[in-house]
């Protein structure tokens, strides 16, 4: 399939090769002609103009992903071309600002405002939300690690008979209770 635009971009000639059996070769032949600017335009194989019954439904699909091809570069294309046209009212807006005569009212002021604000958040890079992280659960007696009063009490206990920090995680951990010094400076102060 071939595709001729026209001079002024709004129609599309739609030419398949077809073989002339007479003339024992091939030749371009115009199926279908869509309007650019007729959006909704799709052709249904029977409309178009020659070829057998699968050919024409093959021509049709592919008219159809040539225009959504068409319509999705046009899309990339007005993103893209409105950045600078964007630059380009932002730089006028604040030239208008830092004026001695402003012409834009507070009220226009604020709808800029929240303009900008929009952008920003549709702007800002999307990141996957933060896992949270669980919350200590009280401690249990069948848990070895679990550090309930009585080990806080006797961690205070073996303090004041005059054992280090060290000695008491020590005693402690050869006690079934494993504990580390730093757990010890915390509660026994």
């Amino acid at each position: 399939m071939q595709y001729r635009v026209s001079a002024n971009g709004r129609r599309v000639q739609c030419l398949a090769a077809i073989y002339d059996k007479a003339a024992k070769r091939t030749r371009q032949k115009l199926i279908w002609t869509v309007d650019l600017f007729d959006r909704d335009e799709r052709p249904t194989p029977e409309e178009l103009a020659a070829g057998t019954p699968e050919q024409r439904a093959t021509w049709s699909a592919e008219i159809a992903q040539y225009l959504d091809d068409r319509a999705e570069k046009a899309r990339q294309n007005t993103v893209k071309s409105g950045i600078g046209v964007a630059t380009a009212v932002m730089r006028k807006v604040i030239e208008d600002l830092n004026s001695q005569t402003p012409t834009l009212s507070d009220d226009d002021r604020q709808r800029v405002r929240e303009l900008v604000r929009g952008w920003a958040e549709a702007l800002a890079p999307k990141t996957a939300p933060r896992q949270a992280r669980p919350k200590a659960t009280a401690a249990t007696s069948e848990d070895r690690r679990a550090f309930g009063e009585e080990l806080i009490e006797r961690a205070r206990s073996l303090r004041r008979d005059g054992l280090s920090i060290a000695a008491i995680a020590d005693k402690m951990t050869a006690e079934g209770h494993k504990v580390s010094k730093s757990w010890v400076q915390k509660w026994v102060h």
